[in-house]
């Protein structure tokens, strides 16, 4: 039915009621939970990515390809998360870059955690566009004036990260959800997203972003009425666990001595639950240089070279 031989989706299903990415913070937004600010109270500022509404039927444009890669809620983290510390905006660098620059104790599991996260997407984002690599960015909804953003009194300091990443690519596109703490794309957009990947002949779609059980999870959920579920894959590295649903002994197994992801444990993790219940085991995509390498494949060389 779809010319999609083979889509691989970074989600999670869960049993539990699904949750936006800042459900459980005492200021979760919804499409009613509008900051009274007006507009004028956050410079105006254009998102210097392409949009895939305004794309739409110039896919004899691109090139085809055979992957295509979702970030769901770039950067989340930084921008609509509470810290227990605050990062001020700065003339040379975006917050991301000032984010994962900083050094913290090593005991300070979570932020050390969070911080790798942070590393690997935007290094991920930054690779792929300097690849002409397919990414799509869910941007989240109405960003602008929600209440868990934390910059929308000064510059627009999350359109001028994406910038940074992501813009004068001519294979980077951006898709907004339908709210700020939801996963959701309008069916518009879904239809438009559907026809694109099939238009370009995609045969791999990678989706990462944040968080996993919650915004991961409503997209993955309205995205799977319109694919297969047998074509769909998670990749661990570029997921992260909401720092709500994780302790500190949980955190600390998600990292390495050397404070990098533990990818093992990930896997772990995510395949058995502990951290968010999930409603079903999903397919797992490990990657290694952004070269994606499925786990069964990866198990099985292994246990080649040893039986050699």
């Amino acid at each position: 039915m779809h010319r999609i031989a083979h889509l691989l989706i970074i989600g999670i299903l869960s049993s539990a009621a699904l949750f936006g990415c800042a459900s459980l913070e005492k200021n979760s937004v919804s499409s009613a939970d509008i900051s009274p600010e007006s507009p004028g109270d956050t410079k105006e500022y254009t998102l210097d990515v392409k949009s895939l509404r305004d794309a739409q039927g110039q896919w004899g444009q691109l090139p085809k390809t055979d992957e295509a890669y979702i970030i769901v809620h770039p950067s989340y983290y930084v921008f609509f998360q509470k810290k227990p510390f605050h990062l001020a905006p700065s003339a040379d660098k975006t917050l991301v870059e000032l984010f994962t620059e900083m050094n913290f104790p090593s005991e300070n599991t979570l932020l050390n955690l969070m911080k790798q996260y942070e590393s690997m997407e935007m290094d991920f984002i930054s690779t792929s566009k300097n690849e002409n690599k397919l990414v799509i960015l869910v941007v989240p909804g109405q960003y602008r004036r929600s209440r868990s953003y934390l910059y929308k009194s000064v510059s627009d300091e999350y359109a001028r990260y994406l910038n940074s990443v992501a813009s004068s690519a001519d294979s980077v596109f951006y898709i907004e959800s339908t709210e700020t703490d939801s996963g959701k794309i309008a069916e518009k957009d879904m239809r438009i997203l559907t026809d694109m990947l099939t238009s370009l002949g995609v045969q791999n779609v990678f989706v990462g972003g944040g968080y996993i059980g919650r915004c991961q999870e409503e997209f993955y959920r309205s995205f799977s009425k319109e694919w297969p579920e047998n074509n769909m894959a998670l990749i661990p590295e570029l997921s992260a666990f909401s720092p709500r649903d994780l302790s500190d002994a949980t955190a600390r197994m998600l990292l390495t001595n050397e404070l990098t992801l533990n990818t093992n444990a990930m896997n772990y993790f995510i395949r058995n639950g502990g951290i968010k219940s999930l409603g079903s085991t999903p397919a797992l995509r490990n990657m290694s240089n952004h070269r994606v390498v499925l786990v069964s494949e990866k198990n099985n060389n292994q246990n080649k070279e040893r039986n050699q």
